[in-house]
């Protein structure tokens, strides 16, 4: 049995901050240098500092090579996007067993098992009425210092 640990952050405004941010990519497609990244921009792999707000637009993303809090393992969009706005908890609880779920393949061992936690952005309200139902799932390690 495991203890849900996770804190769900939710995103704002993506669209406005993806189109008016460039993120420099190595050619793995890692990033190259410390920069903001917009949530809707990530991409598998990519490492970054903890936000310092909840409702997050963009997050220090750092090359994967320098101490880091987070690291990207998943990224997908609802199942049943099409349905209307299923309040916050019901997405954080989708959002959480979906993140499990894909937990080991990209870690190599399962989350109950791990030393690592997870956790979640998912849109808010306004964003998922604007069709933004992208769910991004990132590891951390909780023994290391912050």
């Amino acid at each position: 049995m495991y203890h849900r640990r996770f804190l769900a952050l939710t995103v704002a405004a993506v669209a406005v901050a993806s189109a008016c941010n460039s993120v420099s990519r190595n050619d793995a497609g890692g990033l190259s240098e410390a920069a903001a990244i917009p949530v809707a921009d990530f991409q598998i792999g990519d490492c970054f500092d903890d936000p310092t707000v909840i409702e997050v637009e963009d997050v220090p993303g750092l090359p994967c090579d320098v101490a880091h809090d987070n690291e990207v393992y998943a990224i997908f969009d609802h199942e049943e996007p099409d349905q209307a706005w299923p309040g916050q908890d019901a997405l954080n609880e989708y959002a959480y067993l979906a993140c499990v779920d894909r937990f080991a393949a990209y870690v190599g061992a399962e989350y109950a098992d791990s030393r690592l936690d997870l956790s979640f952005f998912t849109p808010l309200e306004d964003g998922w009425n604007n069709d933004d139902h992208e769910i991004v799932c990132f590891v951390f390690d909780l023994t290391s210092p912050s």
